[in-house]
């Protein structure tokens, strides 16, 4: 049968997917939280895959979502040349390319909600602000001479272009009380008003004409596209400066500026420090607009900072490949970290770790209450350039390979994973995302002497699983030697109550793994969406359905008996399916199994559409046929008996010619008789399904 495509539908939430070019055996990844957004998978399959990473313990990449050395990792694509900035802004990661545009990220899916265009240059950082009356907007920063201000919500609008010519590069952004600080590639730091004086601005502004080093700014949303003139000022000299040039004060000593490209920024306290080229990290004073320190130690261009303000200290990362860690009261070095051996090029602080990541793509994690080293891995072979923390606690990196990883803290270190259980309210998704990472490793093939003890395997897991949900009572039932067994079980607590019988099944369909492009048998996370054998068909389904009932148990809302039965030859024509169901139901102990079931509730059904949820009614089911046209029992010659003996391949193509007319109306007689006609409330339901036949059309 042609397989197709299906996606992981939720009980009660509604998520827009974004079409594939190719059809996979693959889901988007359900919202995660409370009991009534616990996922509900349908599905089917017949696919290959993309490239998601991940890693063995070894440190070894190898495609897929797994439990590396030992982390798992959601992988995002769609930049087509190095990631060079990401931020968390207003519950989404911004990711910023040498492709020039901005990505945004939802964070509970994983799937890209826009891209943000009009940068003319690599965007080489993003700040997210919060202004005085709660808005919050996103700042980027670029090669192209400008720093733009857009929207930090749907469309991802740009409101705001500020033009610096002359200047060169703008390399690095920071926020402090009203101004915005930006690193140039003139060695200057200049800073410009967030609060009034640039309310006051957008009145002229709006008298100007596009943007002068683009002529217009977008943002790309899924299936529309919003375009506006942008308000340009050219801030060339409209913007104060660190250290102070006139017209604002006086000109102030060598000493006291940079000698290269200021690469990082960052505000600290009533600070904001500085990284450059020179290999020096500047403390300064916004108020007196001067140096209050430098910090020296590095051998090679300052790279990045980060900071952890309640132990009173600052990181800064080199092209030295170390990582030096300053105390902020006595603006001195306290320790040198020293682990990688190439360029550290982004660092980010999260629950008390600091995460580096250099040009090896090594990421190292460090316990920042003595910096002992917890943990290393290698996202990928390829720089990483860019580390950011989400606030759900995951770790993203941005790398030269143009994809943006996601880790979740508790998959890197084994301490937050236990800090996390106190609090994480997505705790049961993520151990969905485990048990499914185990049950997919199983090739459970069935139909193949080969595989058969793999599916043993993976009933014995399934067996397993149930006993720990808890169910009263489960059974694995053998109904037939080389076929593989039954799971049944059931949850009794209400002998009162109607019974839902769920069915599902562990097998699936054989593998080339030639024609995958990651490993069928490891789960693999890409763009919101799961990749692995198995996964919507039907192993992924089966365990959201026992998760979703689960949580029912542990909140005590689960009002009905439930029975399950998965069998293991599904894709190989349920042999001794039906049979086993019957004997259960005519034994003893089946009466109370079955007698009073009033649902059955198959898990591996579809959507019609990406966008809405949907609940199967019925399906169009299956009749196989065998004609058979007799003839000579030897070959006769055409030219002597062709016109005596009918030729059989011409009576067998009339015959089925004759047995379906054009609208598809089978015409043999009597097929109808037992069929129950479709009633007018049925009718009604046809019309209020949302189809689209042209899309359809082009599947």
């Amino acid at each position: 049968q042609q397989q197709q495509q299906q996606q992981f539908n939720h009980l009660s939430h509604l998520h827009p997917h974004h079409q594939h070019p190719h059809h996979h055996n693959t889901a988007p990844l359900p919202m995660a939280g409370s009991a009534t957004s616990l996922p509900f998978l349908s599905a089917h399959n017949s696919w290959d895959s993309h490239s998601p990473l991940a890693h063995s313990g070894s440190g070894t990449p190898e495609n897929g979502f797994a439990i590396m050395g030992r982390a798992r990792e959601h992988r995002l694509q769609g930049h087509t040349d190095t990631i060079l900035s990401l931020a968390a802004v207003a519950g989404f990661m911004f990711s910023g390319s040498q492709d020039e545009t901005i990505r945004v990220w939802d964070t509970e899916e994983w799937a890209c909600m826009a891209v943000m265009r009009g940068h003319q240059g690599g965007v080489f950082s993003i700040v997210g602000w919060e202004s005085p009356s709660g808005e919050t907007f996103v700042f980027s920063a670029s090669s192209d001479n400008t720093i733009r201000k857009w929207e930090s919500e749907k469309p991802f609008s740009c409101l705001a272009v500020f033009y610096f010519p002359g200047f060169g590069d703008v390399l690095s952004l920071a926020i402090l009380g009203p101004n915005l600080y930006c690193g140039f590639q003139d060695t200057r730091i200049r800073f410009l008003p967030l609060g009034s004086e640039m309310c006051a601005r957008r009145s002229a502004m709006r008298k100007s004409t596009n943007c002068k080093a683009c002529g217009q700014c977008r943002s790309v949303v899924p299936h529309s596209i919003c375009s506006a003139e942008v308000p340009c000022l050219d801030m060339s000299t409209s913007c104060g400066s660190l250290p102070s040039e006139n017209p604002l004060s006086a000109t102030l000593t060598a000493s006291q500026r940079h000698f290269s490209y200021v690469f990082a920024l960052l505000a600290y306290a009533e600070f904001i420090c500085s990284g450059a080229g020179d290999g020096f990290v500047k403390v300064w004073d916004p108020e007196t607009l001067s140096v209050r320190a430098t910090l020296v130690g590095h051998s090679g261009s300052v790279q990045v900072l980060a900071k952890l303000e309640e132990q009173k200290m600052l990181f800064s990362g080199c092209r030295d490949s170390t990582i030096k860690v300053w105390d902020m009261e006595s603006f001195s070095c306290k320790q040198t970290l020293t682990v990688h051996r190439q360029a550290v090029l982004s660092l980010c602080v999260n629950s008390g770790v600091l995460y580096s990541g250099d040009a090896s793509g090594l990421i190292v994690a460090w316990d920042c209450e003595g910096f002992s080293k917890l943990r290393e891995f290698r996202a990928e072979h390829a720089a990483v350039q860019a580390l950011a923390c989400h606030p759900r606690g995951f770790i993203c990196s941005g790398s030269s390979s143009k994809a943006v990883l996601a880790f979740p803290p508790d998959a890197v270190i084994p301490r937050a994973a236990s800090k996390a259980r106190e609090s994480d309210t997505h705790d049961s998704f993520d151990t969905l995302l485990r048990t499914l990472m185990e049950f997919v490793a199983i090739p459970s093939i069935s139909g193949s002497e080969q595989y058969r003890e793999h599916c043993w395997t993976a009933a014995k897991f399934l067996r397993d699983h149930l006993k720990v949900l808890p169910c009263d009572e489960v059974r694995l039932i053998s109904h037939g030697e080389n076929m593989n067994p039954l799971v049944l079980a059931r949850i009794a607590k209400h002998p009162d109550r109607p019974t839902v019988f769920v069915y599902g099944h562990y097998d699936v369909q054989p593998v080339d793994e030639a024609s995958w492009n990651t490993p069928p048998w490891r789960l693999n996370a890409q763009n919101g969406y799961l990749y692995g054998r198995g996964v919507t068909d039907d192993k992924g389904p089966i365990l959201a359905t026992t998760s979703a009932i689960e949580e029912l148990l542990a909140n005590n809302e689960l009002d009905v008996n439930v029975v399950f039965a998965y069998e293991g030859e599904e894709e190989s024509t349920s042999f001794g399916f039906e049979r086993a169901i019957r004997e259960l139901k005519d034994s003893q102990s089946g009466q109370d199994w079955l007698s009073n079931v009033c649902a059955v509730f198959v898990s591996n059904n579809y959507w019609i559409g990406e966008d809405r949820p949907c609940l199967t009614y019925g399906m169009r089911g299956i009749i196989n046929f065998v004609l058979t046209v007799e003839g000579p029992r030897t070959n006769v010659h055409s030219g002597v008996d062709g016109g005596a003996i009918a030729e059989p391949l011409a009576d067998l193509t009339s015959l089925l010619a004759c047995s379906v007319d054009a609208k598809g109306q089978v015409l043999i007689p009597g097929f109808y008789d037992d069929v129950q006609p479709v009633s007018e409330s049925e009718c009604q339901m046809y019309d209020e399904i949302m189809f689209d036949t042209e899309a359809y059309a082009h599947l």
